[in-house]
């Protein structure tokens, strides 16, 4: 039976490409709007996707938010949900991770943000 996400085992990567990057040592499970999923052993994250300029102590990489944004890497990766429901299992995981409320508020609004950066002009141009 696969670890519960939030207590999966990560093991850090050494290589040159991917240095600050980690991958899940075990399946773990997660369960999005009722609907549970198995993130396979391997899947490579490398935590919280923040700007270089934002220092770490306002929003981590690593910490009590790395599992939840691995989780959400794997969601976003692989399209399984709408956006919008990854976003909403993120903010969820990063409440159930402990990570500070005015953490959650920023990271969430980043993920809101970067997607509308990332995908709006794909949009765009797909009418």
């Amino acid at each position: 039976m696969p670890a519960h996400l939030l207590h999966a085992t990560v093991r850090k990567l050494y290589s040159d490409a991917k240095y600050d990057w980690w991958e899940l040592a075990e399946e773990a499970a997660i369960t999005v709007d009722g609907v549970s999923y198995v993130i396979p052993a391997g899947f490579v994250s490398d935590g919280a996707s923040v700007p270089f300029w934002v220092p770490d102590w306002l929003i981590p990489r690593a910490g009590r938010s790395f599992l939840p944004s691995l989780g959400h890497d794997w969601l976003c990766s692989l399209a399984i949900v709408p956006e919008e429901t990854a976003n909403a299992w993120y903010y969820t995981a990063l409440q159930d991770a402990g990570v500070p409320q005015w953490q959650v508020e920023l990271m969430y609004s980043y993920c809101e943000t970067y997607a509308v950066f990332r995908y709006g002009e794909l949009v765009k141009n797909d009418l």
